[in-house]
């Protein structure tokens, strides 16, 4: 539609309504939603955290079970470098605090200074 003349407004009353927006099936917003099907999306929170290490990154990961805040739920930490075909190799090297076991010193440079960058959640 051409409108030729500029919108006017004449004196009077004017009536504004705004309808809030309504979470629709899957649209991220809100809390948990539901699939088509009815089956309830659970969200979870992950906060990173990333200290350069080496040629790569020790990062730290804090889940949380939603946006709320709180005491993460699941604490994990891993070493992350870039290959030369442009794909990165992770290493898994502590989980809630704790060293993995088969967290190798072979593919990660310098591995408990490795371990003393994993930034843990404390009260």
């Amino acid at each position: 539609m051409v409108q030729s003349e500029p919108f006017k407004l004449e004196h009077g009353e004017l009536t504004v309504k705004v309808e809030q927006p309504t979470a629709t099936v899957g649209s991220g917003v809100g809390g948990n939603a539901k699939t088509p099907t009815g089956d309830v999306i659970r969200r979870e929170v992950t906060v990173f955290s990333n200290v350069k290490h080496g040629p790569g990154t020790v990062v730290t990961g804090w889940t949380y079970p939603d946006g709320g805040g709180s005491v993460p739920v699941r604490q994990y930490c891993y070493y992350s470098a870039s290959n030369v075909d442009h794909s990165s190799t992770r290493v898994d090297i502590a989980f809630n605090g704790d060293r993995v076991p088969r967290a190798s010193a072979l593919l990660v440079p310098d591995l408990e200074e490795a371990l003393a960058k994993c930034q843990w959640w404390q009260a």
